[in-house]
């Protein structure tokens, strides 16, 4: 009778917000407690003054985001930057790896960064936010193991291996840049000719 009733029970989210939105809910859960809390802090820091986001926004389990035009390793590369400019190196290269696991052509459809928010998952544009995400992700992979340089000869190993693996996505990047660009412009001029309209 007990685990009848329990079937029953709306059981409580343990993150919601942006987190849960861009289904990071098992990567950040993965973090621990200091980690978590460093990056909440840093989007707290990151909210302008006329913002309609609240710190709770990140991950709060009451918190339901219904839009976002950001992306999951959007998302995890700007954290990286924070905790590299605060020599969080550990906590950095968690980020920058999950950001890279996120961004594999196979594994996942990221929603690109547009208009429709997370909607765009089937979007043409897609293919070519993942491709400009995986280019930033390696730039921060880079300037990471570059900073660490002294401290051992494998990260400046690590730093020529992502620069090597950046320079042979740069074609597809270059294309995918132009054409996100370019939808970009287009958007914009649809939408400011309709406001001329109404």
């Amino acid at each position: 009778m007990f685990k009848l009733i329990n079937i029953f029970k709306k059981e409580k989210r343990k993150y919601g917000g942006l987190i849960e939105a861009l289904g990071l809910s098992d990567f950040w859960d993965s973090l621990n407690e200091d980690e978590r809390q460093f990056i909440r802090e840093c989007y707290s820091k990151s909210m302008s003054i006329g913002d309609n986001k609240k710190p709770e926004d990140l991950d709060g389990s009451n918190t339901k985001i219904i839009y976002t035009t950001q992306t999951p390793s959007n998302f995890l590369n700007a954290y990286a930057v924070w905790a590299k400019s605060a020599k969080k190196y550990e906590l950095a290269e968690k980020l920058l790896k999950e950001a890279e696991k996120r961004t594999g052509f196979e594994k996942e459809k990221l929603a690109c960064s547009n208009d429709k928010g997370l909607n765009t998952s089937n979007s043409s544009n897609a293919k070519y936010r993942e491709i400009i995400d995986k280019h930033f992700t390696y730039n921060h992979y880079i300037e990471l193991y570059y900073k660490q340089r002294d401290k051992g000869p494998e990260y400046l190993e690590k730093c020529i291996e992502y620069c090597k693996k950046d320079i042979e996505l740069f074609p597809k990047f270059k294309d995918a840049w132009i054409k996100c660009e370019v939808t970009q412009v287009r958007s914009n001029k649809r939408r400011k000719s309709s406001w001329l309209y109404f």
